[in-house]
């Protein structure tokens, strides 16, 4: 559906403004799109807006939250202390950190090993797998 640049008004609003409300990724909202969860209108320049009153919707839901309800653990590896040195695990952990966060799970630890992907004496895999 497209909706002429003098339609719009404060009833839309732009993708980034809507994952802001929503408090999640444009990403997430793109895939949404894609899934049909909520469809966007498009400007004549082809620019998504988003219906306030189905963000607002979307917001208070009255079904349970099952991604609030999710725990996760997070692990991260690198092979030498030198990509620790680096910051490659806190790297890994970060991006593992905002996924779970878009996702709304609840980070219940965060584990990290340096170690060889081969090495099957890991011990945080091993304590992540004993849990």
């Amino acid at each position: 559906m497209l909706l002429g640049d003098c339609i719009m008004d404060e009833q839309f609003v732009s993708i980034g403004k809507a994952a802001k409300m929503l408090g999640m990724s444009i990403d997430g909202l793109r895939k949404w799109e894609r899934e049909g969860r909520l469809i966007p209108v498009r400007t004549v320049t082809n620019h998504r807006r988003y219906r306030v009153a189905d963000l607002r919707a979307l917001m208070h839901e009255d079904a349970p939250d099952v991604a609030k309800d999710t725990r996760c653990l997070l692990y991260a590896r690198g092979s030498t202390t030198k990509q620790q040195d680096a910051g490659n695990l806190d790297g890994q952990l970060g991006r593992l950190t905002a996924f779970a966060t878009e996702q709304r799970w609840t980070v219940v630890a965060a584990l990290t090993d340096v170690a060889s992907g081969l090495n099957e004496k890991r011990r945080g895999l091993h304590r992540l797998l004993d849990l």
